[in-house]
């Protein structure tokens, strides 16, 4: 009964509005005399009162934009839009039939809008112009001429809104205005309980303006015709019906392509400016959902966006209980649907790039069996599947889970043709490379995926996968059975494994067959890759097991075999593990056909492409019966089957502690190698003795090498050493080291060194090396002794020697001595003075190679600070520079107004004239406010030691404005010595802090250049920006343009634009 009310409701609110719209509903709505009624129309549109419009009578500021219209009358009192709203009160001029009509008396002008009504009817031969101006900024956001909105109550279960607006079109050149009727209803339902209902309709009709709008000298301004308008609707359906616990939810969205209401429906019917804008961009597009169900237990849904005959479709289904759940979903995407940038899912770009593309998921599952954990994962089986007409990707997948038994299948197939891998999901591409990566590691996760594995799901085409793993539990052990099959059309590869574990014990076995013509192996995923390697055409067997024999005692064996057409390799191995030894033994024969090593996935597999046709076996193992005594040894043998190569290898190594600080070590190995040249025989034997006798830690080894041919030539190199060091941490440190090698033929050589590390007086340190070298064609000597440390009388001594000699004779000689006070001193007027001398020299054959002399020289006097330097060198090729200087500075007191500094050095090459270089720097501080800052130089030195035949003056007048804000006025001289150049620049500028640690400075020049070839002058625009990293260190970015003017002389630069950018230092 309830939903027959709400459908007749619904029914009768569409025939009224058609009626109201056929009759002339805005005739009858502005029409008749009655004054009453003319009044509630201007109220209608909130209007204060006749004439006046919604602004005031005020003085009129702006005159705006001349505009005549020439409008037809219709019969009625209203219904007449001027081609612009925002016109300037009080400036029209309303005739009919050129008969002058009175504001408030004859007619009613809405400023705003540019609606026109009068106070009687303007019959239809009748013709009404109006004179007027207006502003365009308001004409451009002028609203829509409408009713306010109209809310009926009907019953007490239904509300319905009406609206209706009228919106003028602005006269184009070239085109005929038409206006937009908007007019439509929505209406909400209460369907009892918790359903409603709600529908909107919407309709937009054109309509010809009947408006002649004339220039200025009373001429129509013709348009080319257009074409008209049509007129469209909008509708929306959306209901929510609950029936107990059943619920339908269908909803349905249509938005015309042609409705052009949308301004009227912005600012009238209530909508979101978001909501209003989704639809806009719908245009033409058509909506339909249904969603129903029961409770949590079924669902169905259903959703159609159509585009044309193109269009997106969704469907899915539900069935879900406390222990068993089903669901189905498809999707298809339209290949020529086109308007994805116009929908509002967020899905919208992966659809776009899935035009064309079904997907179909099924899935089955049922709740863990109950004596399962709770948090156990339910069994279930997934299909999914993806396609388009060039093919599918079918990922489907079985898993159930018992106490005692799992199974788990799953199968990824990509069709040969099937281009579209790269357009679906992030997610279906991890999907796909995890279901790879769990062929060999079952636990495995999304997270464990790198990115390589991802992107690389893309090479997949063509290719079948099916992985099938079956567990059990018997008894006390776990079994696990594995199947794996890749193929394509060309081959592919099986294998199959099996895993036994037990409480002490675990069997692991595994065989693989690759197809000799599958080619896919180079493009398989990284994981596949390393397990399969390119072992086309092999087969392999692999076994392994570990057995626990008591709890002391686990043994270890592995079997490894591979076979092809070219040959194979078997393998065997054992390791037997107890609490005081370890044996490791292995077995290894390749067929000297078999070349296809490198081809294998093993990780040895260069030694063993190395050990072809080799058949060998080793050993090795360790021994440690007592804490005191540990054996290591080791066999290896191997034969070639063919050519006769072998190799036979023992070693032994036995280490005896009798007591503590006392270690024996004894070696021996023995190597007998015949590979193709000379059979030869490497016998090494060593003994090595460590012992630590009170605060003295001795060692001493004794080893031979001996290297016999098969001619009976042997070749031996024998060593004896001997080492001796005192405990570290003492004040005097002995080390002394005797090395002794023989070799066959009457060579050797004998070093002997002694170090000495001591304390003199508790200040001074000596330290002293001798190392004596001889040999079989002569003897050498290197000695070094140095002293460092504190003198009495508190001065600072550091001094060095050092000579070599060979046969006797010196070599060469080092002298370095450098003398200073421990602290500053007064002397006579000079105030906390310090200074310094030092001595430098190096010989060769008793020949000065380098030698250099210093004197520095530092003091207050007369509160200044006074420093002086002396350099002496003499250099490798020959010359002796002398360096001179002294400088002169006031001290940095905040307190002075003025500071300065200047320096004098003269640089005397000695084979050549000398170089006088000069510095000077000078601030004052004017005022608080004011600061005069001067510099002056000669010569600059570069890092190197050169010099640059350069020089410069600056001088800046800086002024604070304000607590962050400074004008600047430079000076600059810059004159290049060598070239005859010089640069004066004249700037002007301002400088500021933008915070504690950041300066900008800007300016701008006058810049003159002289040359050899004449002059020239310039503009200069220069910013700068400080940055202070920390107390010593400046980050500075200099950006300068120059722009030249007049005759520039040969050689100079045009205009350029500099940045450079600088990290500076505080050097003091």
């Amino acid at each position: 009964m309830q939903t027959s009310k709400s459908i007749l409701t619904g029914c009768l609110t569409v025939f009224v509005l058609m009626c109201l719209t056929a009759f002339g509903w805005a005739d009858q709505l502005y029409g008749g005399s009655d004054p009453t009624l003319w009044s509630f129309q201007r109220s209608l549109a909130g209007m204060p009162g006749p004439g006046m419009g919604v602004a005031s009578p005020a003085r009129v500021t702006d005159r705006g934009i001349l505009a005549s219209d020439l409008v037809k009358g219709n019969g009625t009192r209203a219904g007449y839009m001027l081609s612009h709203g925002g016109i300037v009160p009080n400036s029209e001029v309303v005739t009919v039939d050129g008969i002058v009509q009175y504001p408030g008396r004859d007619y009613y002008l809405d400023v705003t809008s540019g609606m026109l009504a009068f106070a009687a009817p303007v019959r239809l031969h009748q013709s009404i112009r109006v004179n007027y101006r207006y502003v365009a900024e308001q004409d451009a956001n002028r609203r829509t001429m409408n009713l306010p909105g109209l809310n009926f109550n009907i019953g007490r279960d239904s509300q319905m809104g009406i609206l209706y607006a009228y919106q003028a079109d602005a006269v184009e050149s070239g085109k005929v205005a038409f206006d937009i009727l908007t007019y439509g209803l929505g209406l909400t339902t209460n369907l009892g309980g918790k359903s409603t209902m709600s529908n909107m309709l919407f309709f937009s009709s054109p309509k010809e303006s009947g408006r002649v709008s004339l220039d200025r000298f009373g001429q129509e301004q013709r348009n080319v015709s257009a074409q008209k308008p049509t007129a469209d609707r909008l509708f929306l359906h959306n209901s929510d019906i609950s029936l107990g616990k059943f619920f339908v939810k269908p909803t349905f969205q249509e938005v015309g392509g042609n409705f052009a209401g949308f301004t009227a429906l912005r600012q009238q019917s209530g909508m979101s400016q978001e909501f209003v804008d989704r639809l806009e961009k719908e245009k033409g597009l058509r909506r339909f959902g249904m969603q129903m169900g029961y409770a949590d237990l079924v669902a169905v849904g259903f959703n159609e966006i159509k585009e044309g005959h193109e269009k997106i479709t969704r469907q899915s289904i539900s069935l879900s209980s406390p222990t068993v759940k089903v669901a189905g979903s498809l999707q298809e995407i339209g290949e020529g649907f086109t308007r994805f940038k116009d929908l509002a899912e967020t899905e919208r770009d992966q659809w776009a790039k899935e035009k064309g593309i079904t997907r179909t998921d099924i899935s089955f599952s049922f709740a863990p069996l109950g004596h399962m954990p709770k948090d156990s994962l339910w069994n279930s089986f997934d299909k999914r599947r993806i396609s388009d007409k060039s093919g599918a990707l079918v990922l489907d997948s079985i898993t159930f889970a018992s106490r005692n038994f799992g199974i788990t299948v799953a199968r990824t197939k990509v069709d040969a043709g099937f281009a579209r891998l790269a357009d679906l999901t992030e997610g279906d591409r991890a999907d796909i490379a995890l279901r790879i990566r769990r062929e060999f590691d079952p636990l495995a996760s999304v997270a464990n995926l790198t990115p390589e594995e991802k992107q690389h799901t893309l090479q997949n085409v063509g290719i079948d996968r099916q992985n099938l793993r079956v567990t059990a539990n018997i008894a006390d052990a776990c079994a696990a059975l594995s199947f794996l099959n890749i193929k394509d059309s060309t081959g592919g590869l099986t294998r199959r494994s099996l895993s036994l574990k037990g409480k002490s014990y675990s069997i692991a076995a595994l065989t693989q067959q690759i197809d000799k013509s599958f080619t896919r192996l180079s493009t398989l995923a990284p994981v596949e890759r390393a397990n399969f390697g390119n072992e086309y055409g092999m087969q392999r067997t692999n076994l392994a097991g570990e057995f626990v024999l008591n709890p002391g005692l686990v043994l270890k064996t592995s079997y490894s075999e591979v076979d092809s057409d070219e040959g194979g390799i078997t393998r065997y191995g054992i390791d037997l593990t107890g609490k005081n030894f370890w044996v490791r033994g292995n077995s290894r024969n390749i067929s000297p056909t078999f070349n296809r090593a490198m081809d294998l996935a093993d990780s040895d597999k260069q030694q063993l492409a190395r050990e072809q046709g080799f058949k060998s076996y080793d050993w090795v193992g360790h021994y440690e019966p007592t804490k005191r005594l540990a054996l290591d040894s080791s066999f290896l043998d191997m034969k070639h089957a063919t050519d006769g190569r072998s190799r036979r290898r023992l070693f032994n190594n036995v280490v005896l502690t009798p007591s503590d600080g006392l270690r024996l070590t004894l070696l021996r190995d023995d190597d007998k190698v015949n590979m193709g040249g000379s059979p030869s025989r490497l016998l090494r034997q060593m003994f090595r003795l460590d012992d630590q006798v009170g605060t003295l830690c001795v060692n001493a080894i004794y080893d031979t090498s001996a290297t016999n041919s098969e001619t009976g030539d042997e070749s031996k190199v024998t060593t004896r050493a001997f080492h001796f060091n005192t405990i570290p941490g003492r004040s005097m440190a002995v080390t002394g080291d005797w090395k002794n090698i023989e070799r066959t033929g009457g060579k050797f050589e004998d070093t002997q060194t002694l170090k000495l590390d001591t304390v003199i007086g508790k200040t001074l340190n000596f330290k002293g090396l001798h190392t004596a070298t001889k040999t079989e064609s002569g003897e050498a000597l290197a000695q070094e002794y140095s002293l460092a440390g504190k003198l009495p009388g508190g001065f600072n001594l550091a001094a060095k020697f050092g000579e070599s000699l060979y046969n006797g004779s010196t070599l060469g000689k080092t002298r370095d001595l450098e003398l200073s006070p421990e602290a500053a001193r007064d002397l006579g007027p000079f105030k906390s003075a310090r200074w310094s001398i030092a001595f430098g020299e190096v010989r060769k054959s008793d020949k000065i190679e380098t030698q250099r002399k210093s004197l520095r020289f530092n003091a207050s006097v007369l509160s200044h600070q006074f420093s002086a330097e002396y350099l002496g060198q003499v250099l490798k090729d020959g010359q002796t520079p002398i360096v001179r200087s002294f400088s002169l500075s006031s001290l940095p007191d905040p307190a002075r107004r003025i500071h300065y500094a200047l320096l004098y050095k003269v640089r005397d090459p000695g084979a050549g004239p000398s170089t006088l270089i000069r510095q000077y720097k000078a601030d004052a501080r004017l005022d608080a406010d004011t600061k005069l800052e001067y510099s002056y130089f000669t010569y600059r030195e570069l890092p190197n030691g050169l010099l640059e035949a350069v020089g410069g003056e600056h001088l800046r007048l800086t002024s604070k404005l304000n607590r962050r804000l400074s004008a600047l006025c430079d000076y600059d001289l810059a004159e290049n010595y060598v070239q005859a150049t010089s640069k004066r620049t004249l700037s002007l500028g301002f400088s500021g802090k933008v915070s504690a640690l950041e300066v900008f400075e800007a300016s701008y020049g006058y810049e003159r250049v002289e040359t050899p070839s004449g002059k020239s002058s310039a503009r200069t625009y220069n910013i700068k920006y400080d940055y202070e990293l920390d107390p010593e260190h400046f980050l500075a970015l200099t950006g300068r343009y120059t722009d030249r003017s007049g005759a520039q002389p040969p050689g100079t630069p045009s205009d350029d634009v500099t940045v450079t950018l600088d990290f500076r230092s505080v050097w003091n």
